[in-house]
């Protein structure tokens, strides 16, 4: 006896096939991958812009403290708040 799918308003009959049910999973696999292959690429680019502006920045203070607008204590405590602002962004403080 041959499996009969249900009909509903506006659901064509070809949509009931196997092979058209793993083709549509598939097409729509891939599209969620791409959207979120999109979405991985933006946060990267973002944290490479991140980086890219903190080397300015160190490199701003290093060129004070060659004008000596700085001291050393100075230069040494500004890098250590620099350091420890990038590595509580790299790994985020669990709230458990």
């Amino acid at each position: 006896m041959e499996q009969t799918y249900p009909l509903w308003f506006g659901f064509p009959a070809f949509l009931g096939d196997p092979v058209v049910q793993v083709v549509a999973g598939l097409l729509v696999l891939v599209f969620v991958s791409l959207i979120a292959m999109y979405g991985l690429s933006r946060l990267r680019s973002i944290n490479a812009h991140n980086l890219q502006i903190e080397d300015i920045v160190r490199k701003n203070f290093e060129e004070m403290r060659t004008e000596g607008d700085l001291n050393d204590q100075e230069f040494r405590k500004i890098e250590a708040l620099l350091a420890k602002n990038t590595s509580s962004q790299q790994r985020p403080e669990s709230t458990n």
